[in-house]
């Protein structure tokens, strides 16, 4: 196809023969509606016909008009049609009288692969799953069920969920949103909803990266976004994002916070790192400026790399080593910290003082005892706990054995057991531990009395049921006014949730 183009725009005498045989062997199906011009143009000699500017230029144009006309750069016939590349989605889902969306980083890396521009780009494959992402799940799950029991919350309806795992890749979070607006099972239609059980909402997702993503697609159709982790400051443009919420604050607070944590310990030469997306580019600009204005000097501006697999981490280890400064401020989540934090263990440097940003001041992928040479003295800020109740019992009572819907269940009990699941057409290597789900959990969540980010998700789904109950009430008082709206009480519009003074509906 290059050498089509070439010779359309090209001024060598010797093309016009050229262009007439790629015409022929690009578009068959189309040459007899250009051989009647190009015939007379052919029985010329074609020294005559190609020293001709105005046949050139003719013949160039006629050549362009062409290919602007035929669908498909590759000679596609008509007929053939296009259509939209879908992955298989996999998640859990459980119908009831009204679904909750959510969106979770059950895997936090995914497979990087090389990108040739000639063919689609293959299915983003997710690995390393992480386990407390799985506590967040389960608490959504808890919500659920409590508010299916409660009499007064929502009583007499059944909550649904989808749940879509974003592997913490803003376009894997963007196929998952799709896939709750469509409502299938396993694919997604776009502008088209294959059941008509209505869905109230979406909780997610965790980065700020991803949650702008869906914000502004899901604020097309006016669906309300409840974010539980996700603290970028742009995201508070009711302009832009009409129809996000969070239980989490903005950085606005905490780039502030994290100013005036350096100046009270008297750190005058700092550093300055983020990853490069909205949160860490906001939050790091944010905090910069409240450190110039303090009187603070900043050493060096570096940012992590998120497309790169190894987020530039060799740099960044060579910039934290030679320089001078002892106190390097850090706006990243874990996942993209934790390349940059193994760069530095191998090279062993140690010896800075890390302030924290809160995605990852609580991470547990960089709070293993490993990695405490390096990342001793760190400090910084954490999101506010609170307590679920029975929530411990109702993650000791989980197995997969009676919920085999739930994939994530699944694969948890793989990681945290060490063992497999044998599923039909698979065979177990050698060595391979078969799991039986007869294993205990009852060891497994001894440490859950600080919940931060899985409270703000039980939370969430709170806010969002509240939201909910107040639109049904609505349509019951209606009733005594006009009786034919009970006949289809469930049948709403996504922006009913949202109250005229931008919160959700029940303040």
């Amino acid at each position: 196809m290059p050498e089509l183009w070439a010779n359309l725009l090209g001024t060598s005498e010797g093309s016009c023969f050229c262009q007439a045989i790629l015409i022929h062997s690009y578009f068959p199906s189309y040459f007899h509606l250009w051989k009647i011009m190009l015939v007379p143009f052919l029985l010329k000699p074609i020294g005559i016909l190609c020293g001709a500017l105005f046949y050139q230029r003719l013949t160039r144009i006629l050549l362009l008009v062409a290919c602007l006309l035929i669908p498909g750069a590759e000679g596609l016939a008509a007929d053939q049609g296009c259509k939209v590349q879908q992955n298989s989605i996999s998640g859990l889902y459980r119908d009831g009288d009204i679904n909750i969306g959510g969106i979770f980083p059950a895997h936090v890396y995914r497979t990087y692969n090389v990108l040739t521009f000639k063919n689609p780009p293959p299915p983003v494959t997710c690995n390393t799953f992480v386990p407390l992402t799985f506590q967040w799940i389960q608490s959504l799950l808890l919500a659920v069920t409590n508010i299916n029991k409660s009499n007064y919350l929502l009583p007499n309806l059944t909550l649904g969920v989808h749940l879509s795992d974003s592997c913490a890749s803003p376009g894997r979070a963007l196929e998952g949103a799709k896939w709750l607006l469509t409502g299938s099972d396993h694919s997604f239609i776009p502008n088209f909803r294959c059941k008509s059980t209505p869905l109230g909402g979406v909780i997610g997702d965790s980065s700020s990266a991803s949650s702008l993503t869906l914000a502004r697609h899901l604020g097309l159709y006016r669906y309300p976004q409840i974010s539980y982790f996700s603290t970028s400051s742009v995201l508070s443009d009711k302009i832009q994002f009409p129809s996000f919420f969070r239980t989490v604050p903005s950085d606005t607070f905490q780039s502030r916070g994290l100013a005036q944590l350096v100046v009270f310990f008297g750190w005058k030469w700092v550093g300055l790192m983020a990853e490069d997306t909205d949160y860490g580019l906001e939050g790091i600009t944010a905090t910069k400026g409240e450190l110039l204005r303090s009187g603070a000097c900043v050493a060096f501006t570096e940012y992590i790399l998120t497309s790169r697999l190894d987020r530039n981490a060799p740099h960044l280890s060579k910039v934290i080593a030679n320089s001078s400064a002892s106190a390097v401020v850090v706006f990243s989540s874990g996942s993209n910290l934790l390349p940059v934090v193994e760069e530095l263990l191998r090279r062993n440097i140690t010896g800075k003082i890390w302030i924290a940003s809160e995605s990852w001041s609580t991470s547990g992928l960089v709070s293993k005892e490993k990695y405490w040479g390096v990342l001793q003295g760190t400090i910084g800020f954490a999101l506010n706990s609170g307590q679920i109740p029975e929530f411990k019992e109702f993650l000791i009572a989980s197995n997969p054995l009676k919920s085999q819907d739930n994939i994530y269940l699944m694969e948890f009990w793989e990681v945290n057991f060490g063992c497999k699941w044998e599923t039909p057409g698979t065979v177990l290597s050698n060595g391979s531990k078969r799991c039986t789900g007869q294993e205990n959990l009852a060891n497994t969540f001894n440490n859950i009395t600080a919940l931060r980010v899985t409270y703000s998700v039980y939370i969430a789904v709170y806010a969002l049921a509240w939201a909910l109950d107040d639109i049904i009430t609505r349509r019951q008082k209606d009733c005594l006014v006009t009786p034919e709206k009970c006949m289809k009480s469930l049948t709403y519009h996504p922006w009913e949730n949202k109250h005229p003074n931008g919160s959700l509906s029940r303040d």
